[in-house]
């Protein structure tokens, strides 16, 4: 397993300025490099200090950053693509996909409110993993699984269920199961009440990924439709 860290220049001279242990790559980036495939364009990387103080870090080290959305923790490094998040705890209210956020939590808690386990997989500088729900052997197992109780997670948020549909299309069917489907079902009013652009956003992505007619299919058979 290759050690972005030490091959990418930006990754390389962030892990000098940043304290050790308060940097990781997560996302789709880890799970790039597990699989042994090249980082994604977008690459997600994260950090357990508040946006505020990754931003002064940055600035000291001369690292030209866009700070647009740093009030929801997200600082974007005007080089190699790479997406800074800081760590967050969410908190949801009754009826509001939105979720009251602080920042600067720890790695379990920030993986406590990620979507799913493949999600939560953390690649530190020393080229150490963090894997605290299990993720790796998700991804190894072509299984997307959800790191809440299912009912919770879409509750908070129905579009995760078409997450759920693109990442299963793109790295395996294995954890959709006619369980799934029952679970899915009494959510599907939710969805397709949300906005038609979020939902064909998402629907746009899963088209294009190697399992998409299987996935379609299922998705079909539970009566959604845009």
């Amino acid at each position: 397993m290759e050690n972005p860290f030490q091959t990418n220049v930006t990754l390389k001279k962030l892990a000098t300025v940043f304290p050790k242990g308060s940097l990781a790559l997560v996302g789709g980036s880890t799970r790039n490099i597990l699989q042994n495939l090249p980082l994604p364009e977008d690459i997600d990387l994260t950090t357990t200090l508040p946006p505020e103080a990754a931003s002064q870090l940055l600035t000291q080290a001369h690292i030209p950053h866009n700070k647009d959305h740093i009030k929801y923790g997200n600082l974007t490094l005007l080089e190699d693509g790479i997406e800074l998040t800081s760590t967050r705890r969410d908190t949801y209210t009754a009826g509001s996909r939105y979720p009251q956020s602080s920042f600067g939590a720890t790695w379990d808690e920030d993986a406590a409110r990620r979507d799913f386990t493949i999600g939560a997989i953390y690649l530190y500088p020393n080229g150490d993993l963090y894997d605290p729900v299990g993720g790796r052997e998700d991804l190894e197992n072509a299984v997307v699984r959800f790191i809440k109780n299912p009912h919770e997670s879409l509750a908070e948020d129905p579009l995760r269920l078409l997450r759920f549909a693109r990442f299963s299309a793109k790295y395996g069917m294995g954890g959709w199961t006619e369980e799934m489907n029952e679970l899915f079902e009494p959510h599907i009013p939710a969805l397709q009440s949300l906005s038609k652009n979020k939902q064909t956003r998402e629907m746009d992505k899963l088209k294009k990924e190697p399992h998409a007619v299987e996935a379609l299919k299922k998705l079909e058979s539970l009566g959604y439709r845009i």
